[in-house]
């Protein structure tokens, strides 16, 4: 799935919810801080060389990571305190990986890029100005090019790029936090929430065991 796939899939989906009547239906702005933590089995990394002398990036053993989730949220309220939710993320996570013993001293980061699709089903469990909110459902990550930053002692630091691999990225994730209801047309939410990564379709090799930890942070307009 491409980005443009991932862009056509958004305002399907926004579509789809419209039709059902504006009055269930709600918008949010999105962020999520994200640690991310991999247990990679010896994966190496080759970057393109524009013209340049690379060597590969070993990711190996469990790899904590920071990044971020930011984007829009639509909501369609289909059943009493029931709604499903769609919308279109942008994924970021940054590893940091030590250079190969036998190359020198130094570092590098690998910054991961993707788009990221929920469909999410969500629960609130009262009518009150705070209640508790429930979410789960799957998430589809588009991978984009990844950056990679080489430093390296008593040399200059490298800017390299990382093809992304085909394919979408399945996860699922489960989130339990709160919701504050403003006014009739505005409410804030927070949720900590738990994904585990299941992987591509097919078998591929790079199918590592992962999981995100974050703090999802909405404001949500309903209409």
């Amino acid at each position: 799935m491409t980005k443009r796939s991932a862009t056509l899939f958004l305002l399907i989906s926004l579509t789809t919810l419209s039709v059902f009547g504006q009055d269930k239906l709600s918008v949010s702005a999105t962020i999520t801080p994200l640690y991310t933590n991999t247990n990679y089995t010896s994966h190496y990394l080759f970057p393109d060389s524009d013209g340049q002398v690379v060597e590969p990036v070993l990711l190996a053993g469990n790899k904590g990571s920071l990044g971020y989730l930011a984007g829009i949220t639509a909501y369609y309220n289909y059943a009493s305190q029931w709604s499903i939710a769609t919308g279109l993320w942008f994924r970021y996570q940054a590893i940091r990986t030590e250079r190969l013993a036998l190359a020198g001293e130094g570092a590098s980061s690998v910054r991961y890029r993707s788009i990221r699709l929920p469909i999410l089903f969500n629960y609130r469990s009262s009518e009150h100005t705070l209640s508790p909110f429930y979410s789960f459902g799957p998430l589809i990550d588009i991978p984009l090019s990844a950056r990679i930053v080489a430093s390296r002692a008593g040399e200059s630091t490298q800017q390299l790029r990382l093809d992304s691999e085909s394919g979408p990225v399945f996860n699922f994730m489960l989130g339990a936090g709160g919701i504050y209801q403003v006014n009739s047309q505005i409410a804030l939410t927070g949720q900590p929430t738990v994904t585990y990564r299941l992987g591509r379709l097919g078998g591929a090799r790079t199918n590592f065991r992962t999981f995100e930890l974050g703090l999802q942070m909405q404001a949500i307009y309903t209409f």
